[in-house]
């Protein structure tokens, strides 16, 4: 009867542990990340390693990829109004873009603004001196931003065809910047015709980054423990008829 009872928690053990493994328990995620900076508008391309679960991980199993699409954008603004009358003002920025690999495609067009800043009419510096200092001028500094545009999620299959399909060891994207502009721009009846401007663009003045995600399967530590105390189990009776 004991032998009956340690053969069958031995064979459950096994049998959760195959199970377990089956499912994938864990995620390993392997990450490859690459980005190009653009100070005006034009094409590049972002080229990562490419890994397949027979070349990175033989033992464990490709889930799936995912493509996960950045950007972000960054100018300094200084204004002085030299006009006889006050104004509202603040910084602008507008990108658009867009971006391709394999099973995948975005674009984006983005647009961001500072807060709006009033201004009073010229206080005597007039048109010849810059003067960035209130209560005519303001510095508004490094205007900036970044944000995860599209995260898309590649199946297993496609990648599998593609692999096959395609003898380059990297994987290109391409990515291009239809528009990069830094302005200024005026509340509705409180517009300035005189006045003095410095845009110093961003380092960068725009980045688009691709982050290429493997997720793999991987059986958890429990799996494996199981996996013993089967073995061990297995091991033991076959002690005792010996």
């Amino acid at each position: 009867m004991k032998k009956i009872i340690l053969l069958a928690l031995a064979l459950v053990a096994m049998t959760i542990c195959v199970n377990s493994a089956a499912t994938a328990d864990m995620i390993a995620v392997i990450k490859q990340t690459g980005y190009v900076n653009f100070n005006t508008t034009g094409s590049n391309t972002v080229t990562l390693n490419r890994f397949d679960s027979s070349i990175l991980l033989p033992e464990h199993d490709l889930l799936m990829v995912k493509v996960n699409f950045y950007h972000s954008g960054g100018a300094s603004f200084r204004f002085d109004n030299d006009d006889v009358k006050g104004c509202t003002v603040r910084a602008q920025m507008a990108r658009n873009w867009a971006g391709s690999g394999p099973g995948t495609s975005t674009s984006d067009l983005f647009t961001f603004t500072s807060e709006w800043v009033e201004l009073e009419a010229d206080d005597g510096d007039g048109p010849l001196v810059a003067d960035w200092t209130a209560p005519d001028g303001h510095d508004f500094g490094l205007v900036s931003y970044s944000e995860l545009v599209q995260a898309d999620t590649i199946s297993q299959a496609f990648w599998n065809s593609y692999i096959k399909t395609d003898t380059e060891s990297t994987v290109t994207f391409n990515i291009n910047t239809t528009l990069l502009s830094n302005a200024f721009e005026f509340d509705e009846g409180a517009s300035s015709n005189a006045y003095q401007s410095e845009i110093l663009g961003g380092d960068p003045n725009h980045r688009v980054t691709v982050e290429l995600e493997y997720h793999y399967g991987v059986p958890e530590p429990g799996t494996w423990a199981l996996m013993g105390i089967g073995l061990l189990g297995v091991l033991a009776l076959r002690r005792r008829r010996s």
